[in-house]
């Protein structure tokens, strides 16, 4: 199957560890392999789904990069590693759940599997998710997520394992925004007083005497 992207297969019937020498089996796991190498060709192609672009395996990659760069301080890795940790169980475990199965079992995910439907939907449970301090997720924290996956997936793109343009977080259009800063701007001649306020406290002391 070198041809088609397979490669040299031995041909073990499940359960064995040896290769088959009946034909007929071995004709049937034949068929059964290249179906299988078929499908993949056809979803990298046409769906742009890379076989090893899992969103579990990926993220743990691309923290390992992070890491190895130098470029990232030890709290900010440790921090997206928890954002991403998240994101793994939401799409691999909690967006599977359902009435009929509220805890389904962990499943592989492809990058390619996620569109910004799936996003909102994370992005909807994420502001359910407790913070540890009695509340939720907070704005901040969620568009902190939402930026860490962003990420994850702009280096998947730029490693060729999704194409151009399959960002789901970029597409979308109601992320959580910061919210204006309330704090008052000192103007010009209040900012000049507050300082030579600060110049004379330092000189006269808190008591007033030089």
């Amino acid at each position: 199957l070198r041809d088609l992207g397979g490669g040299q297969v031995a041909l073990i019937v499940p359960g064995e560890k040896k290769a088959t020498s009946d034909p007929v089996i071995a004709e049937e796991l034949m068929r059964r392999r290249l179906n299988e190498v078929v499908a993949r060709r056809r979803n990298q192609v046409l769906l742009g789904i890379e076989p090893d672009a899992d969103l579990a395996s990926f993220a743990i990659y691309h923290v390992t990069r992070m890491h190895d760069s130098g470029e990232y301080s030890p709290t900010w890795i440790v921090n997206t590693e928890t954002y991403l940790a998240r994101a793994v169980t939401f799409f691999t475990r909690e967006q599977l759940a359902s009435a009929a199965v509220p805890r389904p079992a962990s499943r592989p995910r492809n990058l390619a599997e996620i569109g910004v439907r799936d996003m909102t939907a994370y992005m909807a449970w994420l502001k359910t998710h407790p913070n540890g301090r009695g509340s939720t997720l907070g704005r901040q924290a969620v568009r902190h997520h939402l930026a860490a996956l962003a990420k994850l997936f702009r280096r998947a793109i730029s490693e060729g394992r999704l194409p151009m343009g399959q960002n789901p977080v970029a597409a979308m259009i109601d992320r959580p925004t910061v919210p204006p800063s309330t704090t008052r701007l000192l103007e010009v001649h209040e900012l000049a007083l507050l300082i030579e306020s600060a110049r004379t406290l330092s000189r006269t002391g808190a008591g007033g005497r030089e």
